[in-house]
């Protein structure tokens, strides 16, 4: 980007300057054609005139001396006439020099000033916030970026008030996980721009996980508040249910992540995911929410993350198909962690097809389909490996699958995974 920037850029300043030279100097040049043209002229006439006073002075119309005077005349004006297109000449010539001067003094000027007063800065640091981005998604280490663009932007904002670059900087510490600095720059982002309730959500985002992953009286005002302006707020929709889904309360969840599927399109990651969910708190409801869910709420609060743990979890995995399974290479394989005794919905994911298959990638929470529900969210994940032969993500009968065993995130070694059992 910032390459293009430059490019560009300088394509304008020269396509700017020819716009203003090139009539400059085609003025001069025009100029001197006309100045020759009148000198020509001049000695044409001067000629002309001599041979009439010579004719004048054959014929007895006038003397000697008068011929002799007059023919002084004629030649001293002819040589100052001379003198003075030569002069006017000289100028314009020498004006060339000037002109290309001078632009090259208003191209310097102008690069000076967009370097002290532009938004180059603000270039080079979404340029920079682009390429973190594109590592993370590449399941690139990008820790040391995200170091070195931290103080970059801590730099920049010392000297100006860009709300472009305050928001990265948060967005920035909510990946760090420092979720209280955050929230005290989103919250100075949303008194700036009260009608943006996306800010707002990702403000309350901020301050529910600062605050332990919990909805105290302040957050469940403004929550209610940004609700009441966007019902369909997707992400204080996906918080509030899995703040309720935490607290075993899976009515309230329920009803949550099924008004949040009414604004996700169904044919999306995403919208596949949801309704994995859905399917899993409704046969929580019907079952009464017993068995292994009853342990999620304490597990959560036992890992509610704290301000200094920057740490982000990650699991590397090779998945292969065994030999006995006979499916299309086309066929879809999806390869994701969830929470071992928690909700099913992936923690991170990862969508291939069999002909890719053996493969190893790596999940991380920056894959997560919401930020604060990650795979450092759990104490205990797991890893499914599953052949969808509808292409679907929630398991349907004749699918293939393996499940590895539960293990702590922060202590993942690499994972080897032969997808091998049917789902029945």
């Amino acid at each position: 980007m910032m390459t293009e920037f430059v490019i560009i850029a300088a394509i304008m300043l020269v396509f700017a300057l020819v716009i203003i030279i090139l009539p400059l100097l085609s003025r001069s040049s025009a100029t001197v054609d006309m100045e020759a043209e009148r000198k020509a002229f001049n000695i044409a006439s001067y000629k002309q005139r001599l041979s009439e006073i010579e004719a004048d002075c054959s014929q007895g119309l006038i003397s000697r001396d008068d011929a002799d005077r007059l023919s002084a005349e004629l030649k001293l004006a002819l040589l100052e006439d001379a003198g003075t297109s030569e002069a006017v000449v000289a100028s314009y010539q020498g004006g060339r020099g000037s002109i290309v001067v001078c632009a090259v003094v208003f191209a310097g000027l102008a690069i000076f000033t967009y370097s002290q007063v532009g938004a180059i800065n603000d270039v080079i640091v979404a340029d920079k916030w682009q390429q973190i981005s594109a590592a993370a998604q590449s399941g690139e280490k990008t820790q040391a970026q995200i170091d070195m663009m931290k103080q970059d932007l801590v730099s920049h904002l010392e000297n100006s008030d860009n709300q472009g670059n305050q928001y990265l900087l948060a967005s920035l510490l909510m990946r760090q996980k420092n979720y209280s600095e955050a929230a005290v720059l989103l919250k100075a982002l949303v008194k700036k721009m009260p009608q943006d309730m996306q800010l707002a959500a990702e403000y309350v985002q901020a301050e529910y996980l600062a605050n332990n992953r919990q909805i105290d009286d302040r957050l469940e005002m403004i929550i209610s508040r940004v609700l009441t302006a966007d019902p369909q707020q997707p992400t204080l929709l996906a918080l509030v249910a899995m703040d309720a889904y935490g607290q075993e309360d899976y009515t309230k969840a329920l009803q949550y992540w099924q008004q949040l599927q009414r604004v996700t399109p169904p044919d999306t990651q995403n919208g596949q995911l949801l309704a994995d969910t859905i399917v899993h708190v409704q046969e929580l409801i019907a079952s009464g929410g017993a068995g292994e869910q009853a342990t999620v709420s304490d597990q959560n609060k036992a890992v509610a993350p704290t301000a200094d743990d920057s740490a982000v979890a990650s699991v590397a995995v090779t998945v292969s198909l065994a030999d006995s399974i006979d499916v299309s290479s086309a066929d879809t394989v999806f390869i994701y962690v969830r929470a071992a005794g928690g909700p099913k919905m992936p923690l991170a994911i990862h969508r291939t097809t069999v002909g890719k298959l053996p493969l190893t990638v790596t999940l991380d929470d920056t894959m997560s389909m919401m930020p604060d529900v990650n795979i450092s969210s759990f104490p205990q994940v797991e890893v499914v490996a599953r052949v969808s032969r509808s292409g679907q993500v929630t398991p349907s009968a004749g699918d293939y699958q393996i499940v590895s065993g539960a293990f702590e995130p922060s202590k993942a070694s690499p994972l080897s995974l032969e997808i091998s059992q049917v789902v029945q």
